[in-house]
């Protein structure tokens, strides 16, 4: 049986909410997955449920309230990644500013500001949140486990928000995948890069020159002071005058 292209990208986008959906699972019961210190021990993961502390309370009230909000973002998500699929596909070889048939453009800019509000809604929840978790996680701190998974799931979360609101953000017309996402292949130079190499390497040849010129400069120099010197030995020889005879004790005997 021939699989189509739809088929596929559906698998993909079902691959990807399931993990998806882990990470906002253990990143929003922050309460029940960061490790916490109950009574010199490491809390049970239904502590929280058992606290009569109103802070704790409320900060499992949004831990619980941050799982709906995502769930809502995530059913407008869903929605709308399946209406792409359906009635668009995707072409690397054509602009991400597409104009879209006008039968089309009304209810792509619907989901699109859907899904504007439900990202903006969640990250408000999720802020809440954090601020609750955080103060009784760090009363009951224990350790460099509670911090390194605290910032771990942090992370997650914020990654996934992120990306939900750069998506929302491209325009009510623009039609971005929440999931399908394209590896980029370097392909051409980069101008900045062939620039500074253009700019060291003439550097490097200004540097040779003047250092070819200095050495011709020091040679010529050399050798004008050599030839200076034997010049100056030349006229000494000339100028000196000539020894006088030596006479041996002999002939100055025979004269005398």
């Amino acid at each position: 049986m021939k699989v189509d292209n739809d088929f596929k990208e559906r698998i993909k986008i079902g691959c990807l909410f399931i993990f998806q959906s882990y990470k906002v699972l253990t990143g929003s019961l922050l309460l029940m997955f960061v490790p916490q210190e109950c009574n010199n021990e490491l809390c049970s993961i239904t502590e929280p449920f058992n606290s009569s502390n109103i802070i704790s309370n409320i900060a499992l009230s949004f831990n619980m309230f941050s799982i709906f909000s995502f769930l809502i973002l995530y059913l407008v998500e869903l929605k709308r990644e399946h209406h792409c699929v359906k009635r668009f596909d995707i072409d690397h070889s054509v602009s991400d500013n597409v104009n879209l048939p006008e039968e089309y453009t009304e209810r792509v800019e619907m989901y699109n500001k859907y899904y504007s509000s439900t990202v903006i809604g969640t990250s408000i929840v999720y802020l809440i949140n954090i601020v609750f978790s955080s103060i009784i996680i760090f009363k009951n701190y224990a350790g460099p486990q509670t911090l390194s998974a605290y910032i771990s799931y942090l992370i997650l979360i914020i990654m996934k928000l992120y990306n939900c609101y750069y998506i929302a953000s491209m325009g009510d017309l623009r039609i971005l995948s929440s999931y399908m996402t394209e590896f980029s292949s370097f392909n051409v130079m980069d101008n900045d890069y062939v620039q500074r190499k253009i700019t060291s390497n003439v550097h490097i040849e200004s540097n040779k020159s003047n250092q070819s010129e200095q050495i011709e400069n020091t040679e010529q120099t050399n050798a004008e002071q050599t030839n200076a010197e034997q010049s100056n030995n030349n006229n000494g020889k000339k100028n000196k005058p000539p020894p006088e005879p030596i006479m041996s004790d002999i002939t100055v005997a025979v004269l005398n």
